[in-house]
């Protein structure tokens, strides 16, 4: 009989376990398959650097045009354990969180009309408002390059997450376990 080590089974433990969290926060999330456009031309000429720093800036831009004073707190993340497929065999996009605690009683569709008025006229972008299960107004805004972005309360309102997907990019060797991206 074959017994694991306890580090062994750790591992598997920690790898199912990221697993599970990036399949729930990313679900709605999806990366269409780059086959024609400028996805799919992008892709082999962005890193994963650029594409990075590209959905944070769409993120952190988005994020601000979150009226301020309705602003009880703000995180977002630099890094992500999970990276999302795209068509080609090692090609892949960055998701990344701007989470806003919201203050107090704030009127939901004014704040995201905020937005999506700060952001609709941009070239390439699209932005349709639609409703949450909970009837939170949501905003779901998509590139012509493939970003993909989705706005949404959480926790009966109380948060605000600006979830983004990069444009692809070309990871050479692909996926690591347990990687930092």
């Amino acid at each position: 009989m074959i017994m694991a080590t306890r580090e062994t089974r750790g591992r598997a433990a920690t790898a199912m376990a990221t697993i599970a969290v990036c399949a729930i926060a990313l679900t709605g999330c999806t990366v269409p398959p780059a086959t024609e456009g400028p996805e799919a031309s992008a892709a082999g000429s962005l890193t994963l650097e650029e594409a990075k720093a590209g959905a944070i800036d769409i993120r952190d831009s988005l994020a601000a045009f979150y009226p301020e004073e309705d602003i009880a707190d703000i995180r977002a993340n630099a890094t992500s354990k999970a990276l999302m497929p795209c068509s080609g065999e090692e090609e892949f996009a960055w998701p990344g969180r701007t989470t806003i605690t919201v203050a107090g009683a704030v009127d939901k569709d004014d704040a995201l009309d905020a937005v999506a008025d700060g952001w609709g006229d941009r070239a390439g972008w699209t932005v349709d408002r639609t409703t949450s299960d909970k009837g939170f107004p949501r905003l779901v805004l998509n590139h012509d390059d493939g970003t993909h972005v989705n706005i949404a309360y959480f926790y009966d309102g109380e948060e605000l997450w600006v979830d983004v997907v990069s444009t692809c990019f070309t990871l050479p060797g692909g996926l690591t376990l347990g990687g930092e991206y």
